[in-house]
């Protein structure tokens, strides 16, 4: 591997109307302690003015590029294209409303150079509505397998580093299902290496709307789909979503109590 610090990680946003979240998205990018990074923000044909945040981003820094798409395309697609035009030999993606802790570059390229890693991944906390802090930690395992990932997905999209020629032979697919964990699975299946870092350096942000019972069955469905686009029969997709479920309920309603208390002003 060269030199760690002359690697170029290339940040490949997705953004689609995230005004309100997209700048302090981008500025915790822009505080790394990392040096080596350029930043590809692809608007996916925002309506809601993130198109004029972006560029007022674009020419206070160099280091970013604003790229958009012909049509509203999803988010695969926006994370293929800034893949696609990424100078990097690594990829790190941030989701539009998501943060970085200032290390996590710098703590990821380390364990890459330590471990000859394809991907790392992170913990991460949470945020919930009007920027509360939630006190919560999502832990990982130093390390995961095919089959351990299908229990559960641990690799949060914004929390990950991976080599970028792995997503030049498996692009992301299908908005239909969890595109990113359809991702990890198919990597993890064809032999990359992972490896996580139990310490929270990213910080997720978790909406009210996205705690309803509608969304986690429409959520629930839709990692069923991903079993089913992955190859696994009818049988082995519903063992590996009562492992899904089981864990799921236990991180969501952690996430929901956590929040209840902070809205009720509950440390």
């Amino acid at each position: 591997m060269q030199n760690e610090e002359r690697v170029c990680v290339s940040v490949v946003v997705p953004a689609y109307n995230c005004k309100r979240t997209i700048e302090a998205a981008v500025g915790s990018v822009l505080a790394q302690t990392y040096p080596h990074f350029e930043i590809l923000v692809v608007d996916d044909c925002s309506t809601d003015g993130t198109s004029d945040c972006l560029h007022r981003l674009q020419r206070q820094d160099p280091r970013i590029t604003v790229l958009r798409n012909p049509v509203n395309s999803g988010v695969s697609f926006s994370r293929n294209n800034g893949v696609r035009h990424a100078s990097g030999d690594w990829i790190a993606f941030l989701d539009g409303d998501d943060l970085w802790k200032e290390q996590k570059l710098a703590r990821q390229m380390a364990e890459v150079r330590r471990q000859n890693a394809d991907i790392v991944y992170t913990a991460y906390d949470f945020i919930g509505e009007k920027d509360r802090e939630l006190d919560l930690v999502f832990h990982v395992p130093k390390q995961v397998t095919y089959r351990e990932l299908l229990k559960q997905n641990v690799m949060s999209c914004s929390g990950i580093l991976l080599r970028k020629s792995l997503l030049e032979t498996y692009q992301m697919e299908n908005d239909t299902v969890h595109e990113d964990y359809l991702e990890w699975l198919r990597l993890l299946r064809a032999g990359a290496k992972a490896v996580g870092i139990d310490e929270p350096l990213h910080t997720v942000r978790v909406l009210q709307e996205a705690s309803k019972s509608s969304n986690k069955l429409r959520s629930a469905v839709m990692n069923y789909k991903t079993y089913r686009h992955l190859g696994l029969s009818p049988v082995t997709a519903g063992y590996y979503m009562t492992h899904y479920t089981v864990r799921g309920l236990k991180k969501y309603g952690a996430i929901r109590n956590k929040d209840r208390q902070k809205r009720a002003g509950i440390r």
